[in-house]
């Protein structure tokens, strides 16, 4: 996740300004980097709030989980979980506004390609592993050798899963829709010699 991040920071700073881009790409850059890096705790706080609901309402422990646990524990994941929505979405939705709200020809395409690109890389590492987790446990519980508590592990996977493939479904529809009108495309072609 960090190597993401960090190639997608040195990408936006060290990138040239060829074929006429404009030249607030930097501001833009800033706005995609801030989106990106809200979006993680929003992902956590969305996907984690899903499994403590549906640990409470399968009552399962993970394993990671006290044996007995009060309301008030409940209480305060819940609360945690809130608070990372809280801070992060108003973060993530005025910075996305601020980089999408530009017109056609002030966007800075290469910025959004990154961020895009950067998101559906990790989210579809994410729907990979936790998708192979599912389906490791339901065989293993089809089977009949399940070594642990099959709910545990759906509750925990299950919206993670959902949580990685909805981030990745609005990514993928961003990164397709700007296709069909040719705002993320290929690069300019160089100009042929002679010609």
């Amino acid at each position: 996740m960090s190597l993401v991040v960090v190639g997608a920071v040195l990408y936006a700073v060290f990138r040239g300004r060829e074929h006429g881009e404009h030249k607030g790409g930097g501001k833009d850059a800033y706005f995609y980097i801030v989106c990106f890096l809200a979006l993680m705790p929003l992902f956590w706080g969305v996907a984690d709030l899903g499994r403590v609901i549906l640990e409470d309402k399968w009552d399962t422990r993970t394993y990671y989980s006290y044996s007995s646990r009060s309301a008030e524990d409940d209480l305060r994941r819940v609360s945690m979980r809130m608070s990372a929505i809280v801070v992060a979405l108003p973060l993530f939705a005025f910075h996305w506004h601020k980089a999408s709200s530009r017109k056609k020809e002030e966007t800075d395409w290469d910025s959004r390609k990154t961020y895009t690109m950067g998101v559906l890389i990790v989210s579809t590492l994410l729907v990979l592993v936790v998708g192979i987790w599912l389906v490791y446990h339901g065989f293993n519980a089809v089977l009949g050798v399940a070594t642990q508590d099959v709910k545990a592990q759906m509750a925990y996977a299950l919206p993670y899963a959902a949580t990685a493939a909805g981030v990745w479904l609005w990514h993928i529809r961003l990164w397709q829709g700007k296709e069909k009108t040719g705002e993320i495309a290929e690069a300019p072609k160089p100009l042929e010699r002679g010609a």
